[in-house]
């Protein structure tokens, strides 16, 4: 959705969208899922930001979900690209660790 909108369909910011999105999270702690945040739209210039956005990642972490970061490469020279950004971005929601399969990293 973030990589094909770029707001041509929607604004991430409507009401509406962030209850669906409210509803996916509560059903996402329910479950104790991890939730990667993604860099490829922004390394292959399809997006600007992040994948979840930063207003989706703070209302993940308010409700204290796990993440995981990725490049999503699909080459090798693609893997880690964004990586020192990613962490920075998380940080920056207030998140001190991310998961890398079962096992907490500390940033």
């Amino acid at each position: 959705i973030k990589m094909h909108n770029q707001r041509r369909f929607f604004n991430e910011d409507e009401k509406w969208y962030l209850n669906l999105i409210n509803e996916t999270l509560n059903l996402v702690k329910q479950k104790d899922i991890i939730i990667e945040i993604n860099y490829r739209g922004i390394y292959k210039q399809r997006c600007t930001e992040f994948y979840p956005s930063y207003t989706i990642l703070k209302m993940m972490k308010n409700k204290k979900i796990r993440i995981c970061i990725s490049s999503d490469a699909h080459q090798p020279f693609e893997n880690g690209l964004l990586h020192p950004e990613a962490l920075e971005f998380a940080k920056s929601a207030g998140y001190k660790e991310t998961y890398c399969l079962n096992n907490a990293i500390s940033i």
